[in-house]
């Protein structure tokens, strides 16, 4: 989409730790009200099911998936006619970072044999918060107008309804293997999004609003750990896969003085199927 030349203006966007600053805080929050709540019961033990709360964190990557920029350059009334741009491409896989918090309900343990064996089933309510920045290069129709890069600063938070199984060996009475799955759906943000093209430089193709949102089916699978501390607390690590669905948005028209950049349409982006893969460890409380 070129037309006049201007200076690259690099762009910065808020890093993991100041967008994680309020759910940090109510980890905190949480976390205290936890540790009260067992110097309170301190001296009881809990019963073989109930409630247990867990917050955790983690990293891993984003895979690559596919990317759409659609919109028209107004050209009238200088030509006769306007210019639909329609860019395809995909991303690379990118780094993710992933924090949440859970509430489940663990039922007692339903032995398979009598060598020691035994599955314990739980439910949970979970919420997650995922950061990562996918980043497309798009290939322009048509072609004279070259190639487009666009980097899209992506939040989702996801809540899932889980059902987790936890295995007991008779290898050992702390260490628990399981296995969990669940659905639900994601919220997502984009802040500071950037639609670049070589032969513009300095242009951002969404400066008029470069936020935009939208929300999509969510499901996940992991597969994990568990270290039973004592009866209340246990620490875990895992693997998960995090799934959601395809997503579009709009952003804003490329705005600048007419002899800068011709106006445009507001500019309609797809996102394809994200797969994250994320490596978590977290801590429950058993109340």
């Amino acid at each position: 989409m070129s037309f006049l030349p201007k200076n690259m203006m690099p762009s910065g966007h808020p890093g993991m730790a100041s967008r994680l600053a309020p759910l940090s805080k109510l980890f905190c929050l949480v976390g205290a009200n936890v540790l009260l709540v067992n110097c309170c019961l301190a001296g009881d033990e809990p019963s073989d099911s109930g409630f247990y709360f867990g917050v955790f964190g983690g990293g891993g990557s984003l895979d690559g998936t596919s990317m759409q920029q659609v919109g028209t350059v107004l050209m009238r009334p200088i030509l006769p006619f306007d210019i639909p741009v329609d860019a395809q491409g995909d991303t690379d896989s990118t780094s993710a970072d992933m924090a949440g918090i859970k509430l489940g309900y663990q039922w007692s343990e339903s032995g398979l044999t009598d060598s020691g064996w035994s599955l314990r089933p739980s439910m949970e309510i979970e919420g997650l918060h995922l950061e990562a920045t996918p980043e497309g290069v798009l290939d322009i129709a048509p072609r004279i107008l070259g190639t487009q890069y666009v980097s899209l600063p992506l939040n989702a938070d996801v809540f899932l309804l889980n059902v987790v199984v936890s295995l007991r060996t008779p290898f050992s009475d702390t260490l628990r293997p399981y296995i969990g799955g669940g659905a639900g759906f994601a919220l997502l943000s984009i802040s500071g999004s950037d639609s670049t093209n070589p032969l513009e430089p300095g242009i951002n193709h969404f400066n008029a609003d470069p936020d935009a949102s939208s929300s999509a089916f969510a499901m996940q699978a992991k597969i994990g750990i568990k270290w039973q501390v004592n009866s209340r607390w246990s620490v875990f690590g895992e693997f998960r896969h995090v799934f959601v669905a395809s997503t579009s948005y709009t952003f804003g028209k490329t705005d600048y003085p007419p002899e800068v950049h011709p106006p445009t349409t507001t500019w309609d982006v797809e996102l394809g199927r994200q797969n994250y893969n994320m490596f978590v460890a977290g801590i429950d409380f058993k109340f």
